[in-house]
């Protein structure tokens, strides 16, 4: 009888480990659209910030020179981090996306503005 009871029991033990490690039917794809959409984030992100560094670097020319160019750079430049706010939103908190965009504004501002530097240092 104790051979008996200690046969039942490990099969018991083998049934419900190989239960536990059977996967949910449809794990795999799940893993697989998650890897999908972190990737598709990724690349637009990547994206964005391209555009961004070459936004700034744009603006930075032509404010550096007083270029005719300086107005669409800089609206184009404040733009993109718009954009950057708006796909970041979702993960952050609307204040702190709202701070990072009046930081940016008041940083373009004090490039065209010498005086406009010393409350950009404060902030």
């Amino acid at each position: 009888m104790n051979r008996q009871l200690m046969k039942v029991c490990l099969i018991a033990l083998l049934i419900s480990l190989s239960a536990s490690f059977t996967p949910y039917p449809n794990a795999a794809s799940s893993l697989k659209n998650e890897s999908t959409k972190r990737a598709a984030l990724h690349d637009a992100m990547r994206k964005l910030w391209e555009d961004h560094i070459t936004w700034t670097r744009v603006f930075i020319i032509s404010a550096a020179g007083d270029l005719p160019d300086k107005a669409t750079a800089t609206d184009r430049l404040l733009q993109s981090q718009v954009d950057i706010g708006n796909a970041i939103a979702g993960y952050l908190s609307g204040e702190l996306v709202f701070r990072h965009r009046v930081a940016v504004t008041a940083s373009s501002t004090a490039a065209e503005k010498p005086e406009a530097q010393r409350h950009v240092r404060a902030a």
